[in-house]
């Protein structure tokens, strides 16, 4: 099957189910506006192949009109982004003008204060437009599905979906002599740190290392410091991707504090190296921790939630290898090639009549694997 995948910067995040789909056969083309975002370079991300896959990078409007146009009535179009960039509204738009097949890959939006009642009368509106041309929605998180449920699009178009990371073959054997805990992501108000912080103070037996920097890291030193946690926490600043992931790989518990997160792929990142975490609950990425022996969720902002999760896994102790082995013997089902053969049956769902799929991640017929 002809696929197209537009999206606004080559993401870390998708491209290695993508290529997947390309070894499984479909023929896949590439296009973006720009090969990696400048924030991601900041954050230490390697440029990323896509193998054998072509890429069109920042096509004008008459080369998208063209590549729709020509397009086979049979292939697929997947759009990242169809109201929140020029490029996603612009393919949705001919994609409908063309009788295209067409669907989107999605988080759902920041759902609070007064902006988030706004966006759910614009997206219900949205629906009556050029969501009708959708045959079907990869919903990002647990989130995204309840988002798009509740503007009204069909059920039956909506599928649960993640965002994925480059496959890991390795764990750590290290068993600690501290409790090590690791946060790695942007020091951003919606990151939550402060709220780990607080929850930390009151707490002992454990140490804390912050990879990432951003506008909030002399507030969060401040904070630090007026905890009295500067034995406890240290600020490392941003690391290449290897070695974020290699700290993590040797850390007793990734903690996801987040205040709004529509994945949070650093979750996934964390499991494949065998190591637990803990996240908010409005982290998409909660939906990896139904396990509980791989993680746990607590209830977003919630101080002495977060206080009392924590100290029930300080009181676990340092992870184990054999632990270890158990949480990424879990990952399978997260890998991009299983998440290609899931987008695979999905297509075979919408478009033949196939049973539809249940999401890998999601299946609890073995549960405890």
């Amino acid at each position: 099957m002809k696929l197209f995948f537009w999206q606004n910067m080559v993401s870390p995040h998708q491209v290695p189910y993508i290529r997947e789909l390309a070894q499984l056969g479909h023929d896949v083309t590439y296009i973006t506006t720009e090969p990696m975002s400048p924030d991601r370079r900041e954050l230490g991300w390697p440029e990323l192949s896509l193998g054998t896959i072509p890429i069109i990078l920042n096509p004008d409007t008459s080369t998208v009109a063209e590549l729709i146009s020509t397009s086979t009535p049979g292939s697929v179009h997947f759009i990242a982004g169809a109201r929140g960039t020029p490029l996603g509204r612009l393919v949705a738009k001919e994609c409908k003008r063309h009788c295209r097949r067409v669907g989107i890959v999605t988080e759902g939006p920041d759902t609070r204060g007064p902006g988030g009642i706004v966006r759910q009368v614009i997206y219900s509106l949205e629906r009556l437009v050029i969501g009708r041309s959708f045959n079907f929605i990869l919903a990002i998180g647990h989130q995204g599905v309840d988002w798009f449920t509740k503007r009204g699009y069909p059920p039956d178009i909506i599928f649960p979906f993640l965002y994925t990371v480059e496959s890991s073959t390795t764990i750590q054997s290290v068993t600690n002599n501290v409790f090590e805990m690791i946060f790695v992501g942007r020091l951003v108000d919606l990151k939550g740190v402060d709220l780990l912080l607080t929850a930390l103070s009151d707490l002992d037996g454990f140490r804390l290392t912050i990879i990432g920097d951003g506008p909030q890291e002399g507030r969060l030193k401040a904070l630090a410091l007026k905890l009295r946690l500067t034995d406890h926490v240290k600020f490392v600043g941003t690391l290449s991707n290897t070695d974020a992931q290699s700290s993590i790989a040797k850390a007793d518990l990734l903690v996801l504090p987040s205040r709004k997160d529509g994945w949070g792929a650093v979750v996934n990142e964390a499991l494949q190296a065998g190591t637990p975490v803990i996240c908010s609950d409005v982290c998409g990425a909660a939906s990896l921790l139904t396990n509980p022996w791989a993680g746990e969720t607590f209830k977003s902002e919630q101080i002495d939630t977060i206080k009392e999760v924590l100290s029930r896994w300080i009181s676990k102790g340092t992870v184990t290898p054999t632990q270890r082995k158990k949480i990424k013997s879990f990952t399978k089902r997260i890998e991009p090639l299983s998440v290609a053969r899931y987008v695979d049956r999905v297509l075979a769902h919408v478009y033949f009549d196939a049973p539809r799929p249940v999401a890998p991640w999601l299946d609890l017929a073995d549960k405890d694997t």
